[in-house]
């Protein structure tokens, strides 16, 4: 499950609009295929419309490269949509530099990577 709201104690961030005060995140017209790939390629991400409230969860599905984690990158700001808008917090992400997006990510959002690198030698204790 996906939670992108900020933590309650935080201050808004002055990137965020304060008219967005419902969405925790907004997708609108999102359009994605990795560079290199044919023009008339199906895309990869095709989401027309999708909202989330803040306080609501989300589950994403699917099989192996299905696009479940390339959404994500989107919607953290690491990757650039070919078309469409992203909102986090009534902020379009892409409309950041990249060091004001990667200062909104560390406020706004948290990702667990699935290929994080650990330590081989150490366990969990």
């Amino acid at each position: 499950m996906t939670e992108l709201t900020p933590a309650p104690h935080e201050p808004p961030h002055p990137a965020a609009r304060p008219d967005a005060a419902g969405e925790a995140l907004a997708i609108d017209g999102l359009k994605f295929r990795y560079p290199g790939e044919r023009g008339d390629a199906p895309w990869l991400i095709d989401v027309p419309s999708l909202s989330l409230e803040r306080g609501g969860q989300m589950l994403l599905t699917g099989g192996s490269g299905s696009g479940k984690s390339t959404l994500l990158h989107l919607v953290a700001g690491l990757i650039d949509p070919n078309e469409g808008r992203i909102s986090v917090a009534g902020q379009a992400v892409h409309d950041l530099s990249a060091r004001k997006r990667d200062e909104f990510r560390g406020r706004h959002i948290g990702m667990i990577f699935q290929t994080f690198n650990l330590l081989p030698g150490f366990t969990a204790l």
